[in-house]
């Protein structure tokens, strides 16, 4: 019998520091960051054609990285730690000459990745993520902006006038 009684305390004990601290209480404990807000445009700074994306949120001090690998030279991964995508589409078609789509995949609970697809390969020192604070007057939210500048045009090869479309053989 007293095995049994044993038995039932330690299940008693386990049972309730399982309702105590959940499996998942690490995600509580920080807000969650729930994306509502998109807006693209061209825009000119400093001579050069930029691509400006906001993505707007309902809180400040967001959880981010941001990377453009080896492997994927045309595409901006954009890492978001304890966000909801919401009400935001999953795929959204930008601009045509600097940006082709921007795709959120939710890689688990609370953490979005946010891939931008671009023309042409990113440049180094060709895009820039920064958050922006919200103006409650104007009732704009806090915000995600990433600017992507367009890589300058490679000169084309001079050519000579009466050669084109011929063949010469050496």
């Amino acid at each position: 019998m007293k095995s049994y009684r044993l038995i039932r305390m330690a299940v008693i004990v386990l049972l309730s520091l399982c309702v105590m601290f959940p499996a998942d209480a690490d995600a509580h404990r920080h807000p969650v960051h729930k994306l509502n807000y998109f807006q693209s445009e061209v825009i000119e700074s400093n001579g050069q054609k930029v691509l400006h994306i906001e993505v707007g949120m309902n809180r400040s001090d967001l959880e981010y990285s941001a990377e453009a690998d080896n492997m994927t030279p045309n595409v901006l991964h954009i890492d978001m730690q304890n966000t909801d995508i919401d009400k935001l589409r999953r795929e959204i078609k930008l601009e045509g000459k600097i940006g082709n789509k921007l795709e959120f995949k939710e890689l688990e609970r609370r953490h979005v990745r946010m891939d931008i697809t671009t023309v042409k390969p990113l440049e180094k020192d060709g895009w820039k993520v920064y958050t922006l604070p919200s103006d409650r007057h104007k009732d704009i939210p806090y915000r995600l902006a990433i600017d992507i500048v367009k890589p300058p045009e490679k000169p084309k090869a001079p050519s000579v006038s009466g050669v084109s479309g011929r063949t010469i053989v050496i």
